[in-house]
């Protein structure tokens, strides 16, 4: 499901001379992409565009698809499920960095957080573009048979839960590599659990993972998230988190929080 970056060359010349078929869901894709303030993209209005194909049609056979397998999952969705989709409704970076170890903090690590955060700055502003310029409603917004499990706010692709996910859990296995399997399957759980609430399509997903995955290829050969990516590993090396981990324990155990003998 998740894709790997391609070269930067090859990438960049797929976005400029792909074809481009307007979308017929909502609205077609206008001049409403901006060119917000990033920290690693460098993205021209018309490429942002061509990151993604289309939102589908709607009415169309993928559309129709879409729905059916959202009622699907939510005529089979156990408890389980909904207590995940519930857990994960708010996005932030915490719902993918908190699987590394509970002393993987802010505090403790700043240069590796800052990094996260301007990822997922980057991120959220152009996924946030694109769904204003596709206009997809959210399945229960079209569809009063879908039963959500809440609202959500903006439109419906792609989803930024899963552009999002996936492109911290791209960055995240740079820095602990042998964590990248239950990285991208936190991300792919994310991403899950926003059709299981009934307030993203399956394509949704699926193009907002591809989307995350794209976005860190194309950070990876921007110089400042080179040299952020470095400064955040020497962080990481200098306080591994192992350490940091026996630290606070032994620090909370009995044996040192009572008075000496």
């Amino acid at each position: 499901m998740y894709g790997r970056p391609l070269s930067a060359c090859l990438f960049f010349c797929a976005l400029v001379l792909t074809p481009w078929a307007r979308a017929a869901d909502s609205m077609s894709p206008a001049a409403s992409v901006k060119s917000p303030s990033f920290f690693y993209l460098t993205i021209a209005p018309e490429a942002q565009l061509a990151l993604i194909p289309p939102a589908p049609a709607k009415g169309s056979a993928l559309d129709a698809s879409d729905l059916a397998t959202v009622l699907q999952v939510q005529a089979n969705r156990t408890d389980a499920q909904i207590t995940e989709a519930k857990n994960d409704q708010n996005y932030s970076v915490k719902l993918v960095s908190g699987m590394i170890a509970p002393t993987f903090t802010a505090t403790r690590y700043p240069a590796t957080f800052s990094l996260l955060n301007n990822v997922n700055h980057d991120v959220e502003s152009l996924t946030g573009g694109l769904k204003n310029d596709y206009r997809r409603n959210r399945p229960y917004v079209n569809h009063p048979e879908v039963k959500r499990l809440f609202t959500a706010k903006d439109y419906s692709y792609p989803s930024g839960h899963a552009s999002g996910s996936a492109a911290l859990a791209d960055t995240l296995a740079l820095l602990f590599p042998d964590k990248k399997p239950a990285l991208l399957a936190r991300a792919q759980a994310i991403a899950q659990s926003r059709v299981t609430a009934g307030v993203h399509y399956p394509s949704d997903i699926q193009q907002g993972t591809a989307l995350g995955d794209k976005l860190v290829a194309l950070m990876l050969q921007n110089p400042a998230f080179q040299k952020d990516v470095a400064a955040a590993k020497a962080e990481i090396h200098s306080s591994p988190l192992a350490a940091v981990t026996a630290s606070a324990t032994t620090a909370a155990s009995p044996q040192n929080t009572s008075a000496p003998k």
